[in-house]
């Protein structure tokens, strides 16, 4: 399964993720293989609108999909009218004069939009549902021919329902499995013997969470789960598609790190490597946080990504949009390690506003959202162009 792909990057469907991947060069998206955690997708009211758009930007390529399982935050119309009256009432006591009553058009967009997330909330417990939701979650998956679907693995057999289906079918399926999580492990040997006989169409996803400042433990984890499981399945297991999946990108705030950071995820696969046949996962030059928030402010920073290493260049003015050209300067005038850029989005991306061009494409680069896009698009460039 997926004989002639090395490497799988880790993304979600949020705006600036799936960005990243749909401005990657055609011959870029060709050598990797996606692995998309779906989100919601704008104020739908399912993970089949996410679906629809990732077939979109795919264009017809293959991905592995997942989702996530955390609901939507909802305030009713009550609570809502609550919290005007309650800041109403501080503009008043600060000498301001009140805010402008919702009009109707306006309560009702509100009451529009919280109608569809309480509908997206209901659909979502569906899939989280232990007995039913696997099931269901094939069967969202199965309307799209390029998606591979992450099993569920809610107890060993609802993932041997899955694995029977997924086989029966002809259709490959992944397993992910958290190192840190030892009860997935267990679950999957349980199905070993499944396992054995679905070879071909699995893909199995050991996963490592962040690696910062902690890549021995990290491939030892990684290797003693591939070794359990290699065992109990037995020869068979040669068959599985086997992704080594981390990441190195530091989660502290980069004010604090060094302005060059390894890329040590390559490291933790050339270890993995010696011992089994792996591909190469990480989450795309992330640091694989729950949330993307930004707090007390943020400082400017433009990344370049090099084929061992993301250089940073930052400027400590918090909330100074201006900076993010002389950053792009500074990495564009150092010709040593410019020379080492991969030509792809993002590098353009850089060359165009250190020239002082911060509207590129319809999109303004003053904030820290579209540099996102613009690191994890260089790193997925150079780990196909450049690593693998």
């Amino acid at each position: 399964m997926f004989d002639a792909i090395s490497y799988f990057p880790v993304l979600t469907t949020r705006a600036g993720e799936l960005n990243a991947y749909e401005q990657c060069y055609p011959d870029v998206k060709n050598a990797m293989v996606p692995v998309f955690t779906l989100t919601r997708y704008a104020e739908t009211e399912s993970f089949a609108n996410s679906a629809a758009a990732l077939t979109g930007a795919l264009e017809g390529r293959p991905a592995i999909v997942d989702f996530d399982p955390r609901a939507r935050p909802v305030t009713s119309l009550a609570e809502a009218a609550e919290r005007r009256r309650r800041n109403n009432l501080r503009r008043v006591q600060a000498g301001q004069s009140e805010s402008r009553p919702r009009s109707e058009r306006q309560l009702a967009n509100d009451a529009q939009r919280l109608r569809r997330t309480e509908a997206f909330n209901r659909s979502l417990a569906d899939l989280m549902n232990p007995s039913e939701g696997p099931s269901r979650w094939l069967d969202l998956v199965e309307t799209f021919p390029e998606l591979v679907p992450v099993l569920r693995m809610t107890d060993a057999a609802a993932l041997r329902r899955q694995l029977e289906r997924t086989c029966a079918a002809g259709r490959p399926a992944a397993i992910r499995i958290r190192i840190s999580e030892p009860s997935e492990t267990a679950i999957v040997l349980s199905c070993a013997g499944l396992i054995r006989s679905c070879a071909p169409f699995v893909v199995l996803i050991v996963d490592a969470g962040n690696i910062w400042g902690r890549g021995d433990a990290a491939a030892a984890g990684i290797l003693d789960v591939l070794r359990r499981i290699r065992h109990d399945v037995g020869d068979e297991f040669d068959q599985v598609t086997i992704i080594a999946l981390s990441t190195a990108f530091p989660r502290q705030p980069l004010r604090s790190m060094p302005p060059v950071l390894p890329i040590s995820d390559l490291a933790l696969h050339r270890e993995i490597s010696e011992w089994f046949d792996v591909r190469l996962g990480d989450y795309g030059s992330l640091p694989n946080r729950t949330e993307d928030t930004i707090a007390r402010g943020w400082f400017p920073h433009v990344d370049l990504a090099t084929p061992d290493h993301w250089h940073v260049s930052l400027y400590e003015n918090n909330r100074d949009a201006t900076k993010y050209v002389d950053a792009s300067r500074d990495i564009v005038g150092n010709q040593e390690l410019w020379s080492q850029k991969v030509e792809c989005w993002g590098t353009e991306v850089i060359e165009q506003v250190a020239r002082g061009d911060q509207i590129i494409g319809g999109r303004s680069f003053t904030h820290p959202s579209p540099w996102l896009s613009v690191r994890i698009n260089q790193h997925m460039s150079q780990m196909v162009r450049h690593r693998l």
